[in-house]
Formats: C-alpha cells, structure tokens, sequence
C-alpha cells in the first residue's frame, strides 16, 4: 500500500492509497489524472440527470405486502427528480433501491436507487390513481409488468387460497372469557400470578387451568396450520 497524491482534469487534487502491484497502481493513477474528482463528477452528473425526463416504471414486485398475498406494484421515479424531489415526497416516495420484477430479482446485480412508492393491489383503481397523482410531473410512464409476473401472481393468489381454505378447516381454540386482556409475556407464575401492563393480577385454579388448556391447544393449531400451509405449498 502507498499514499499519493493526484490532480485530477478538474483541477482538484486528493490523497488516496493505492494497492496492488507498482505498474497497476502506476495506470490507476494515471487514470484517475484524466478524471473529475468524486465530487465534481457528481455534481455533473446532478446537473446532467436534472436536464433528463422523469421517467415513471410500474413494477409488480416478487413479494407479497403486509397481509401475506395481495401483490404490490412498485412505481420509481428516475430521471431529472432532483429539481422536483419536495413535490415527489410530498406525494408519498422515498428515496431508495428500486426493486426488480420478478425475473429481475434472480439477477445478482445491485439494484439502482431512485424515488419509489409501493402500494397494495388491491384493484386496478389504485394504480390508475397513482399515476394520475404523477401528472404535475408530466413523466414518461414505462409499464414493466411482463406476462410472466401476472402468471407467477395467479400462481401465487392460487396457493394462498387453497393454503387458507385447508387452515380454515382446521378447529381453531376458542379462548376463554377469562383470558387476559392486555399485555402479557404468556406466564403464570407462583400462586397463579400473572402480569399484565406491568401490573400484577391474581387468578383463580380454575381460570389459570383454562388459560393453560387453551395455550396447549393453540400452540398444537399453529403448529398444524403450518404444516397444512407447507403440504400445500
């Protein structure tokens, strides 16, 4: 390793520490002489993307939302956001690694950044809704959902609901009226004490027998639903 000093095309200078062999950080040196240093070439490259469209790409993402199957669709926003970018968060986007389709995402490249909002599909309004909330930013709209994805989708919807309706026919425990209400680490200690929202509350046998009962049976329904949800799968 060896400190040196270079002067790049724009005339800023910097210190870096080179490795490698002493002809290879001879050409890396040279290299970065006929560079801008870090800092001016991101400013060009603000003021080159600034001048450029925004563009808009509607993805289906490989992954499900929040409940477990309605897919989500991914809107990123590239292009010449800078000068825009308070109006883009103001319509619900933040700034981060744009995600790929379905295909994409088997892809071991890092994935560029730009402005993204995910939403729920739930109908087609929402997207429709999405874009026209886009129209102030007058951008390019690419549409990146391939026939593939809507292929894996219904494949996916269609194992989500045979897995549902083999759990639905599974007895699920019914709790008793006695069950704590609040929040509980699920013990009972001594004496049949139990704590709940850091307070301490006094069962009786007979209701700490229930809440007993209905913890075994609960933990036997989960652990069948899961195993129903892998058959199926």
């Amino acid at each position: 390793m060896a400190k040196y000093d270079i002067i790049h095309s724009c005339g800023h200078s910097r210190t870096v520490f080179l490795y490698g062999k002493h002809n290879e950080r001879e050409r890396k040196i040279e290299w970065m002489a006929n560079q801008d240093c870090p800092s001016c070439w991101a400013a060009k490259k603000r003021e080159s993307d600034a001048l450029k469209p925004i563009t808009a790409t509607i993805s289906l993402l490989p992954f499900p939302g929040a409940r477990g199957h309605v897919p989500v669709f991914q809107i990123a926003l590239t292009g010449g956001t800078e000068p825009r970018k308070e109006e883009i968060k103001a319509l619900g986007y933040k700034w981060g690694g744009i995600c790929g389709n379905f295909m994409e995402m088997l892809s071991f490249s890092s994935h560029p950044k730009g402005w993204v909002r995910k939403i729920e599909w739930i109908t087609d309004d929402e997207v429709t809704a999405s874009i026209k909330a886009l129209a102030p930013l007058n951008p390019k709209v690419v549409n990146n959902i391939k026939p593939w994805d809507v292929v894996l989708l219904k494949q996916r919807q269609a194992m989500h609901q045979a897995q549902e309706a083999a759990v639905s026919a599974i007895p699920k425990p019914e709790r008793p009226a006695c069950y704590p209400v609040g929040r509980w680490n699920g013990k009972i200690y001594g004496g049949f004490r139990i704590y709940v929202d850091g307070e301490e509350v006094q069962l009786n046998r007979a209701d700490a027998q229930a809440i007993l009962v209905y913890q075994t049976a609960m933990a036997s329904y989960k652990e069948a639903c899961v195993k129903v949800r892998e058959q199926v799968a």
